[in-house]
């Protein structure tokens, strides 16, 4: 679980409301113009918050500091 081939975080969405991108590169792009858009966007946005809060639950991490502070990350993102 430790090696990491995906473009690492944080992730975010670009002013056009559609474009997720890193911070050297962009990642992916919703095209498709609906009111479900922004929301796809910020779903994919936070997939690396998401990805590290299931490895410190999965590996027994318990301390709950990191977890408030990674779920308060991925409300932020999804939310934006």
């Amino acid at each position: 679980m430790s090696n990491i081939t995906h473009t690492p975080g944080p992730w975010s969405i670009a002013s056009d409301g559609q474009t997720i991108v890193a911070p050297n590169d962009w990642i992916a792009i919703c095209q498709k113009r609906t009111e479900c858009t922004r929301a796809n966007a910020q779903l994919i946005a936070a997939a690396p918050t998401m990805l590290e809060f299931i490895k410190t639950v999965a590996l027994g991490n318990t301390e709950y500091d990191r977890l408030q502070e990674l779920a308060q990350e991925l409300i932020k993102v999804v939310q934006s």
